[in-house]
C-alpha cells in the first residue's frame, strides 16, 4: 500500500474556527474570522504574542480541541484515497501531553472513521517534522506551514502545500519544487496522477 502524508490541521482539520470558537465562548474574544493572515495570528486575535500562546496551549489542551470539524473535502478526499488503496498517515504538530494526543486521535476517528489513517505520528508544537518525516519512504507530504513544507522537501518527499493567508507571503520565493493547492480535489486528482497505486 502507498502511503501518502498529510499534517493535520488546516490540513484535515480546522483548527483556525475551533480556536476562535474557544476564544468567543471562554474569553470574549472575536477573531477576525476565517484563517489568520500570519502564523503568530496576533492582527487575527488582537491580542500579545505572549498571550496567544498561552491560549493556544489551554485551547490544545480543551476538549474543544477534540472537536474541530474538517476542512472541506476532506472527508471526501480520504475516502477515495483508502478506497483506491492508498495508506494516508497523518504527521502534525500540537502540544504533546498524553490527553491532547488521545483526543486528536479521537477526534480524526470520529471525523474520518475509524483507520481511515493508519498512523499519527506526534511532534511537540513548535518543533521540526524532520525526524518523523525521515521515517517515511519518499511519497507525497501534505501540509499548510511553509517552513514545515521546507522540511518535506529536505527529507525527499513530494510536497504538495495549501494556499492559505498564513503562508502567501511565502510563495513568491518558495522553491519551484513545492507545489500549490486550494482545495482538497486538487490534492486527490495530484495523487492519482502522479502515484498512482498499482505501481507500487
Amino acid at each position: 500500500m502507498k502511503k501518502i502524508i498529510f499534517d493535520c490541521d488546516d490540513i484535515c482539520l480546522q483548527f483556525p474556527q475551533g480556536f476562535s470558537k474557544f476564544l468567543w465562548k471562554y474569553y470574549g474574544i472575536k477573531t477576525l474570522g476565517g484563517d489568520p493572515c500570519n502564523w503568530n495570528m496576533l492582527k487575527w486575535t488582537g491580542l500579545k504574542k505572549e498571550r496567544v500562546l498561552e491560549l493556544l496551549i489551554e485551547f490544545s489542551t480543551s476538549k474543544y480541541f477534540g472537536e474541530l470539524e474538517p476542512v472541506p473535502g476532506a472527508v471526501e478526499g480520504i475516502k477515495r484515497l483508502v478506497a483506491a488503496g492508498y495508506d494516508p498517515v497523518i504527521v502534525t504538530a500540537c502540544v504533546k501531553s498524553e490527553m491532547t494526543m488521545q483526543r486528536r486521535i479521537s477526534n480524526v476517528s470520529n471525523v474520518f472513521g475509524e483507520g481511515a489513517f493508519s498512523k499519527i505520528d506526534f511532534t511537540p508544537m513548535g518543533t521540526s517534522k524532520l525526524d518523523q518525516l525521515k521515517q517515511y519512504e519518499p511519497t507525497i507530504f501534505v501540509e499548510d506551514n511553509y517552513h514545515n513544507a521546507l522540511t518535506g522537501l529536505e527529507a525527499g518527499h513530494e510536497v504538495l502545500i495549501r494556499r492559505v493567508p498564513h503562508n502567501l507571503e511565502h510563495r513568491k520565493n518558495a522553491p519551484a519544487e513545492l507545489t500549490w493547492f486550494s482545495d482538497f480535489s486538487e490534492v486527490v486528482k495530484h495523487i492519482f496522477e502522479r502515484q498512482p497505486v498499482m505501481s507500487y
